[in-house]
């Protein structure tokens, strides 16, 4: 049976009303991003996963010719940048 990323995002979205915090936030934003990420992914139809799949996944979005697809693009480049900032930075690194 194939995961439904969907279920992340709802987990996301349960964690946000539960907890409180730090970790609770970085949290929701990771899971909201792969959530979306994957869909994405899965959207397009990407078989061959490439070095920068994130980079891969969030370019052909945004060079779609449907409005929809590059927002959805543009929204998910964004995202990114939050869960990087929510994964790896601290206070000591930056």
């Amino acid at each position: 049976m194939a995961f439904r990323w969907e279920e992340y995002f709802e987990l996301a979205k349960k964690i946000k009303e539960t907890f409180k915090g730090e970790a609770a936030r970085r949290t929701v934003i990771s899971r909201a991003y792969y959530s979306m990420f994957c869909l994405a992914r899965d959207c397009i139809s990407l078989k061959n996963w490439e070095y920068d799949v994130h980079r891969t996944v969030i370019e052909r979005l945004k060079n779609k010719g449907d409005n929809r697809f590059r927002k959805a693009g543009r929204n998910l480049d964004e995202l990114r940048k939050l869960r990087i900032i929510s994964d790896y930075k601290t206070d000591k690194n930056g």
